[in-house]
């Protein structure tokens, strides 16, 4: 084989290669169903910061996709806030059940890239659950939105990273706030079927 010919083969090698790698698994088509499981840290923010520091947090969720694009989604965060010193006290661990749905669009074309962006915005409550003897639960109004960057590894499986911002409605007299934030960051496991 002389050098040209080589040059070529490699060439239409390199090319095949590259389709093959840049073609579309299975992407999401309308009425298809998606699920997902996380895992991460969870930041608190705003007023939350006062009494809580980081701590680990889980989440589930589903999607459904109404066009390739769009979808409605529903998600469950769990997020279990460490209690901060405060002088010589000790506030108590906080654990929040943060639940919602809400719309989730594709903001790369899933036909055309194995790579993947998704913002999602929507509203559901909040359950804030101290960690005391004695201390009751109270579940408040939260709205969020979240971004999740990912990549797709087979046919019905993506891995990504995101983060999801709740903005929960507390009652002013307790927090000296109307609002407080709270950030799980994760990276997680997305299976369609």
């Amino acid at each position: 084989m002389n050098r040209a010919s080589r040059k070529l083969s490699a060439f239409i090698t390199g090319a095949a290669l590259v389709a093959v790698a840049t073609s579309p698994l299975a992407a999401q088509q309308s009425g298809t169903w998606e699920f997902n499981a996380r895992g991460g840290v969870a930041v608190p923010a705003g007023k939350l910061t006062d009494a809580s520091k980081a701590g680990p947090t889980v989440g589930i969720g589903a999607a459904y996709w109404i066009t390739p694009r769009i979808g409605l989604s529903a998600d469950h965060d769990m997020s279990f806030l460490q209690g901060k010193t405060i002088g010589t006290a000790q506030a108590s661990d906080l654990n929040l059940w943060q639940y919602g749905g809400g719309a989730i669009v594709s903001l790369l074309n899933p036909a055309t890239t194995h790579w993947l962006a998704y913002a999602s915005l929507g509203a559901g409550a909040t359950t804030f659950d101290p960690r005391t003897t004695g201390a009751s639960t109270s579940t408040r109004f939260t709205t969020n939105g979240g971004l999740r960057l990912g990549y797709r590894v087979g046919r019905s499986a993506d891995v990504f990273l995101g983060s999801q911002a709740y903005l929960m409605f507390v009652d002013k007299t307790d927090w000296g706030s109307s609002t407080t934030w709270n950030f799980p960051i994760n990276a997680g496991l997305k299976l369609r079927v």
